[in-house]
C-alpha cells in the first residue's frame, strides 16, 4: 500500500507545503494572472460571464475552504462542482480548471480510501463522473497518475469496474499511453 502524504501537507515535487498556505497562494496567484487583460479573457472560450464565474469561483473556495479545513475531501470537490461548475459548465477551462485538475488527479492517487464518497455522490448525478474524467489530463503528475492507475486496477470496488476502466484509460492517455 502507498504511503500517504499527511492530511497537512501534500507533495509538490521536491517541495512540501501547507495546504492551506499553498491554497492562499495559489489563489492569489490567480488573481494577479487574471488582471492581464489577455490572460482572463481568453477569445476561444465559450465562457459567456467569465467575470461572475472567477468571482463566485473565489468565493465558494474561500467558503468551503474554511467548512473544509481538508481540502482533500470529495465532499469538497462534489460541492464545489455543484455550487459553480454545475452552473457555469462553459467556463470549466483556464487556470481555476487546473486547480481542480489537481485536486481530482491527488483525491484519485492518495484519497482512494475514500473512494465510496465519490461512489455515493455520482449515484444520483452522472455529469459529476464526466467532471471528474474531463480533470485526469497530462498536466498532472506522472507519480500521480500511475497511482491512479494502480487503484483502479488493484483497489476497485466490484459495483464500480466500468468507471474505474474509464479513469484508468483517461490517466493511462495522459501518460501518454494509449
Amino acid at each position: 500500500m502507498q504511503a500517504q502524504p499527511s492530511r497537512k501537507t501534500q507533495v509538490y515535487g521536491n517541495l512540501t507545503r501547507s495546504r492551506r498556505g499553498f491554497s492562499t497562494r495559489l489563489v492569489m496567484a490567480l488573481l494577479a494572472l487574471s488582471s492581464f487583460s489577455g490572460f482572463a479573457s481568453d477569445p476561444t472560450s465559450s465562457c459567456k460571464d467569465r467575470e461572475s464565474y472567477d468571482k463566485e469561483f473565489k468565493a465558494l473556495d474561500r467558503q468551503l475552504s474554511s467548512e473544509h479545513p481538508r481540502l482533500e475531501e470529495w465532499d469538497y470537490l462534489h460541492r464545489f462542482y455543484l455550487g459553480l461548475v454545475k452552473r457555469f459548465p462553459e467556463c470549466d477551462d483556464g487556470p481555476y480548471a487546473q486547480r481542480l485538475n489537481d485536486q481530482v488527479i491527488y483525491l484519485l492517487a492518495f484519497y482512494w480510501n475514500e473512494f465510496h464518497h465519490f461512489l455515493d455522490a455520482v449515484r444520483p448525478d452522472n455529469e459529476f463522473t464526466d467532471f471528474l474524467l474531463r480533470h485526469i489530463d497530462s498536466s498532472g503528475e506522472r507519480k500521480y497518475l500511475e497511482t491512479i492507475v494502480v487503484n483502479t486496477n488493484e483497489r476497485c470496488p466490484k459495483t464500480a469496474q466500468s468507471l474505474c476502466r474509464k479513469i484508468r484509460t483517461r490517466a493511462e492517455m495522459a501518460m501518454g499511453h494509449n
